[in-house]
């Protein structure tokens, strides 16, 4: 029974780490969104810490008590939690469902709040490559030469925020 409520744990565990998750895609979200990019990438960092801790857990559960769990109830080495709540004693059937299904929904939201943040990021990529291309423009054609050549009239300097 210790490895059951061991499992249970990592995963009240990975839940909480995956609610982190969320709100850290979301400060990121909120950054974008607002065009504050100057903490950006500590933002961006924290993901990426989350994100390490997460794996962490997912081979702390696998390591142990998701082993000792399958050898206890005679089932494959590469079972998975549904498999393992198919068979499970109870309570534990019961509670590893919970735990999954809110697992499942924590990735539903996971996913969308990337998905977001790519989208955003996105759009500030094509805004700063239009904004760039606009600064290497060529001036119009005043007018041609005697041999037909285009003359223009230089470019003036433009302004514009350097923390764009």
């Amino acid at each position: 029974m210790k490895s059951y409520e061991e499992l249970s744990r990592l995963l009240w565990r990975q839940r909480r780490l995956i609610e982190t998750l969320l709100f850290k895609l979301e400060v990121e979200r909120l950054l974008l969104a607002t065009g504050k990019i100057r903490w950006l990438d500590a933002a961006t960092v924290e993901v990426g810490v989350v994100l390490d801790q997460i794996r962490h857990e997912d081979l702390a559960r696998e390591a142990l008590p998701l082993a000792i769990i399958r050898r206890e109830l005679d089932l494959e080495p590469e079972a998975t939690l549904t498999d393992i709540i198919a068979v499970a004693p109870e309570p534990w059937g019961e509670i590893y469902r919970d735990h999954q299904t809110a697992l499942l929904a924590y990735i539903g939201e996971v996913e969308a709040a990337a998905a977001s943040n790519r989208e955003l990021l996105q759009r500030g990529l094509r805004s700063t490559q239009t904004f760039l291309s606009s600064l290497h423009t060529t001036a119009p054609a005043d007018g041609y030469s005697r041999t037909g050549a285009s003359v223009g009239a230089t470019l003036k300097p433009s302004i514009f925020d350097s923390d764009a």
